[in-house]
């Protein structure tokens, strides 16, 4: 066999190896509530974002192509090596190709094709523009198997210390929320139920900074009312709304509330 036969086959092993590691489906950013599509097209792995944004150039902006460095089993966004695609098991890390010096860490929380373990709530994006925190909840097996871009939740008790009891705004009195541990609560003065924030086998999404201190999502559902600034879900359908919990050695903080 010729010397570039066996470089070549070497190669496509090696490509072989690491798209066998590579799993399509929907992966969320560990500190953010955002999440993303991965496919891999054409030996190019493609993350694009769910979020359904107005422009187009935010679209471009939020989408993330990475193919491979030549002569190498290393994948880069636009096959830079100073962009190298990073893959742990059910976790990828790349820097902001426009910053750097920003690390974007992504969870895979459905993979494609998959169905969610048993007590696993489902969620979709389906507002317009990209910055709505909205979600609405979907209870389709068939259509959780097929398609992507999916968040889901769980009712977990290993938060509750952190997160039972009352949240006020410190600026804005009349912004508050209260959480109990039966999984229920209101949220300016309309109730919820509430969630932690998992992949598709119920781990929970969590980053833990430096510190110590921890991130996590929640997921608040509304059961009979609804912000003003939340459009009303179509008949059957129920909504939530996504938001970040910070907990820290002095207090926990969900969105601009803390706890009291």
């Amino acid at each position: 066999m010729k010397a570039t036969s066996i470089i070549t086959s070497i190669l496509l092993l090696f490509t072989g190896t690491l798209f066998s590691q590579i799993k399509e489906g929907t992966y969320m950013v560990l500190y953010k509530y955002y999440n993303y599509e991965l496919s891999v097209i054409n030996e190019k792995i493609i993350i694009k974002p769910c979020q359904k944004y107005d422009h187009q150039n935010s679209i471009d902006r939020e989408t993330f192509e990475f193919s491979l460095i030549p002569g190498t089993n290393t994948y880069a966004w636009k096959g830079d090596p100073t962009v190298p695609l990073t893959i742990n098991g059910n976790m990828l890390t790349f820097n902001d190709p426009y910053n750097l010096k920003n690390p974007i860490p992504m969870m895979l929380i459905h993979p494609k094709g998959e169905l969610p373990n048993e007590g696993v709530l489902t969620y979709f994006d389906e507002t317009q523009g990209g910055y709505s925190p909205a979600r609405i909840r979907i209870t389709d097996k068939e259509r959780i198997k097929n398609d992507n871009c999916f968040i889901h939740s769980i009712k977990t008790n290993e938060f509750q210390n952190d997160l039972i009891g009352n949240f006020t705004d410190d600026y804005d009195k009349n912004m508050q929320m209260t959480l109990h541990n039966d999984f229920t609560g209101s949220y300016l003065g309309h109730p919820i139920t509430w969630s932690i924030v998992s992949d598709h086998t119920r781990t929970i999404k969590k980053w833990t900074y430096p510190s110590g201190n921890y991130l996590i999502h929640i997921m608040m559902e509304f059961t009979s009312t609804y912000p003003a600034n939340i459009d009303p879900p179509l008949a059957g359908h129920k909504i939530a709304i996504i938001e970040g919990v910070i907990v820290d050695n002095s207090t926990t903080s969900i969105g601009r509330m803390n706890k009291q």
